[in-house]
């Protein structure tokens, strides 16, 4: 299983070199994002930000735990 901050790493990389958002890149692997949630990445932290309910925030955890 990949650490989570690489998975978030090579997520973020994928997802800029398809010219996508993290928030449109999320939406196109199913995770859904309602009116109000948002996922940004800080590359100075290295963190992945999502703003979600408590189910959003287990779907971008299990989909980022895959490696996607």
């Amino acid at each position: 299983m990949l650490a989570l901050d690489e998975a978030a790493r090579r997520f973020v990389a994928a997802t800029r070199q398809r010219g996508a958002t993290i928030a449109e890149a999320l939406a196109q692997a199913g995770v859904p994002m309602p009116l109000g949630s948002s996922a940004v990445y800080n590359p100075a932290t290295g963190q992945l930000i999502v703003r979600h309910h408590p189910e959003g925030h287990r779907q971008v955890k299990g989909w980022l735990a895959k490696g996607k």
